[in-house]
């Protein structure tokens, strides 16, 4: 997002493939809550991707398939993309505040 100059968006829509996946996904119903990670090398089509940029950073969700299966969790920037990922944005003003999108402490 530095690159583009890009300070708050919100993650659309997705898809593409992958030829290896590092996500993590939520493993207990107590805060603060247990994380559950998964890493696999091995090519998935990326059926969905959703999230928030808030303040630069990347929050964003993935969901992928293969012939048998569709999972997915919070992405990892360690994913690689195969074929190619279009991801679509919407652009937010840089006044907007949206630090606290991803603060499990915010009541």
């Amino acid at each position: 997002m530095k690159d583009e100059k890009i300070k708050n968006a919100v993650i659309l829509t997705g898809v593409g493939s992958v030829t290896s996946y590092h996500v993590h996904a939520v493993s207990s119903n107590t805060l603060l809550a247990k994380l559950a990670y998964s890493e696999h090398a091995g090519s998935m089509d990326l059926i969905v991707v959703n999230g928030y940029v808030p303040g630069g950073r990347i929050h964003a969700h993935i969901t992928m398939t293969d012939d048998k299966k569709a999972f997915g969790g919070r992405l990892h920037e360690e994913t690689k993309v195969f074929t190619f990922a279009i991801i679509t944005l919407g652009r937010l003003e840089d006044n907007i505040d949206l630090c606290r999108f991803d603060d499990s402490n915010w009541r």
